[in-house]
């Protein structure tokens, strides 16, 4: 599902192999980390910051929705 998503919103999938205990995933590198380590730093966020992430957020849901949904 992730192979086939472009969306900006959506982390970027690179290839996955598994060994007899764990499956590996590689996705693509994002300097500026993710949103609990930003939060953490962050401490307090205005609700017009916070707006911009949900968006950001519920573009990406709405890309992956349909893959969601068809595997059902």
């Amino acid at each position: 599902m992730l192979k086939s998503c472009k969306n900006e919103n959506v982390i970027k999938f690179a290839d996955s192999f598994r060994t007899d205990n764990h499956l590996y995933i590689a996705t693509e590198f994002c300097n500026g980390g993710d949103l609990e380590h930003y939060l953490q730093t962050k401490k307090i966020m205005p609700e017009d910051e916070a707006t911009i992430f949900v968006k950001q957020i519920l573009n990406g849901f709405k890309e992956l929705l349909p893959n969601i949904v068809g595997l059902a």
